[in-house]
């Protein structure tokens, strides 16, 4: 199903993506009834209030969970997506918890600006992000991204128990997930639909997390300048507490192997998002 909301003045489109078909095993009322919902709702919400300046598209896709292929024969041959534009997927895989921005598109610094400002309750870090694009999951945002798209995707993950089974029904969705679904959803549309969306592409992607109030976020080439001085702090700090007999130098040698063990671990943990 496609829908257009037309903008007063467009400078592009935004693009709001959900599927609404399910696996076999299960009636997909989260995965993705609830995206489907948040679109349905998030489009009356903007046809009562002003018109955007930009165009805004609705597009609830079939068989995601087989192939991508509705997505992608939008996003490859339908004539409202001839000029690309930014798209916002809405995902689910589970049935609670807050709503992650997981994926984005390359150069991704403006889109994360936008994100980090216009979010009522923005989640996500870069960390995610850079962990899927080397891992072989899909959803209808890859056909997008196929296709030279910029944007976000989302998806709530707590609850994964019931996952592609019987028992992801309608009763079994949290209505706080869904209703960070919507805030999110409704509040970057507005933002993408009143913005020039051709200045969002910014030449390099940012590194960001969430902190108390809204997201930290800064360009990503910091990363390196940023360890190195707080390895040089740590490297500092042991040496102070060692030279005033605070801790020897076995438990300093294995307070340094504790901390590596996180950063070992944490990118062969399985993602949680995807087919």
């Amino acid at each position: 199903m496609v829908a257009r909301l037309p903008g007063t003045d467009p400078t592009g489109t935004v693009f709001l993506v959900a599927h609404y078909d399910a696996v076999q095993t299960g009636p997909g009322g989260n995965d993705d009834a609830a995206g489907v919902a948040t679109i349905l709702e998030v489009a009356r919400a903007l046809t009562d209030g002003p018109a955007p300046r930009n165009d805004i598209v609705l597009v609830l896709t079939d068989a995601e969970e087989a192939c991508l292929c509705g997505a992608s024969a939008f996003a490859s041959e339908h004539p409202l997506a001839a000029g690309k534009g930014v798209v916002l997927n809405l995902e689910a895989r589970g049935r609670t918890g807050p709503v992650i921005m997981f994926e984005t598109s390359p150069e991704n610094a403006r889109l994360v600006e936008v994100f980090g400002e216009a979010a009522p309750h923005p989640v996500g870090t870069s960390f995610a992000v850079e962990v899927y694009r080397a891992l072989p999951n899909d959803t209808d945002f890859t056909a997008f991204l196929d296709e030279g798209f910029r944007g976000l995707n989302s998806a709530y993950l707590d609850g994964g128990a019931i996952y592609h089974t019987p028992l992801d029904t309608p009763a079994a969705m949290d209505r706080a997930s869904l209703q960070h679904h919507g805030d999110n959803t409704l509040g970057l549309a507005r933002e993408f639909g009143r913005i020039d969306l051709a200045d969002l592409r910014a030449g390099h992607d940012a590194t960001y997390f969430p902190v108390p109030g809204g997201l930290a976020r800064y360009p990503g080439w910091l990363v390196l300048p940023l360890a190195l001085l707080a390895l040089a702090g740590v490297v500092a700090l042991g040496w102070l507490a060692r030279r005033r007999n605070r801790v020897t130098g076995g438990r300093l040698a294995a307070g340094f192997g504790l901390a590596l063990v996180p950063i070992v671990v944490a990118p062969v943990v399985p993602s949680s998002s995807g087919r």
